[in-house]
């Protein structure tokens, strides 16, 4: 399994810092509306308050990437800091690409170069401190599920989980199913590698993630135990290979020919279904609908749209894209009907995804969020597979 920081615990590491970086845009963007109307553009005020808003934000997102790395590989992860610094560097350049998209220059007035300037010092140190407190063990979690943060990234992301399952399984010929889980009163080597105790919640929850990795064939019964048959389970080659990969269900292998980053994409969707933060629907939303945005363009690019006999639209509508996919299909002959239903289905997409974007910072239907990410993995079944 790739080591470095494109590997798929580095890739789910990052994508939770960038989930927690995300309110960071939304007020960056509310602080320089409110500069405007009180005509305070070109002053040193807003560069000011939007230092104290990317310093904050990004001392959280990067104590949140470095948490989830250390709930995924363990105390392994204290031998990682510098790896940790390397995915650090993302979220700082994301940072200041918000500082400088927001800080109300433009044209007219001076970019804020000192404050900047000081502004990258300061992130820098927030790396350093953050990189230190992973080499010496600081995001050990408590062993007590209560302890930790209501408002933090969601403990479990079952794509990350079944990886880490994957990973047992592959250290041994085989192991039984229950010891892997473990128990209320014996914690086992799922908990260890992810460095937490379930809860009871938390833990049938995994067993139900155990029992789909059986029926997509990732895992196998050994049938080899007389006394217990069915729960002594070995990892099968189908499940070396998504262990290698880290594509661990159909759909996921079939987006990693068009790049890891809509796989992440995904996994961003379905981790912020599970986040209890305000605003964890509403990112749900945004992620599963960018990913089918960015899956239509990858497959279906302007030039190649256009190129067909008889189009004649200086514009390339989502209806063209959705028709020029399916008609390269390889695995199913076109069908208008099919053609229909994924443009309704996407048409639908987008009327939800406006609906919870206009609620604000109100509270967001989780599902109307659950649907609408449900329907996005319909419409790229359908395209993909």
């Amino acid at each position: 399994m790739t080591e470095g920081i494109e590997g798929p615990y580095w890739q789910s590491a990052i994508r939770v810092g960038e989930e927690t970086l995300f309110p960071f845009h939304q007020e960056a963007e509310a602080a320089l509306f409110a500069a405007h109307g009180a005509n305070r553009l070109g002053s040193d005020s807003l560069p000011r308050e939007l230092a104290r808003l990317a310093s904050d934000h990004y001392r959280k997102a990067a104590r949140e990437t470095a948490k989830r790395y250390w709930q995924l590989k363990g105390r392994k992860a204290a031998a990682r800091s510098e790896d940790l610094r390397k995915a650090l560097s993302i979220l700082e350049l994301s940072v200041l690409q918000t500082f400088d998209t927001f800080d109300g220059t433009g044209s007219l007035f001076d970019k804020p170069i000192g404050q900047r300037k000081t502004l990258q010092l300061e992130l820098a140190k927030i790396t350093d401190n953050t990189c230190d407190d992973l080499a010496i063990g600081a995001f050990d979690l408590p062993s007590d599920p209560t302890e930790t943060s209501g408002g933090s990234a969601p403990r479990l992301v079952p794509s990350d989980v079944a990886l880490v399952i994957l990973e047992i399984f592959a250290r041994s010929s085989k192991a039984h199913k229950i010891n892997v889980l473990g128990r209320p009163h014996q914690s086992g080597p799922l908990e260890a590698q992810l460095g937490m105790q379930f809860t009871n919640d938390e833990r049938a929850e995994v067993a139900q993630l155990l029992e789909q990795l059986i029926s997509d064939g990732l895992l196998r019964p050994t049938y080899s135990d007389i006394a217990d048959p069915e729960n002594w389970l070995e990892i099968t080659q189908t499940g070396r290979v998504a262990l290698a990969t880290g594509a661990v269900d159909e759909l996921e292998a079939a987006l990693l020919p068009l790049g890891q980053h809509l796989v992440d994409m995904r996994r961003g969707a379905k981790a912020a279904m599970s986040g209890r933060q305000p605003d964890s629907q509403r990112q749900a939303a945004f992620s599963a609908r960018e990913l089918l945005v960015q899956v239509l363009h990858a497959l279906a690019p302007d030039e190649d749209v256009k190129s067909q006999a008889g189009f004649g639209n200086s514009t390339v509508s989502r209806k063209a894209r959705v028709r020029f996919i399916l008609k390269n299909q390889t695995i199913r002959e076109y069908s208008d009907s099919t053609a229909e239903m994924v443009e309704s289905l996407a048409g639908w997409v987008e009327t939800v995804y406006g609906k919870l974007s206009a609620e604000g910072h109100g509270r967001v239907s989780a599902r109307q969020a659950k649907h609408l990410v449900q329907s996005v993995d319909l419409i790229l079944e359908t395209l993909l597979l």
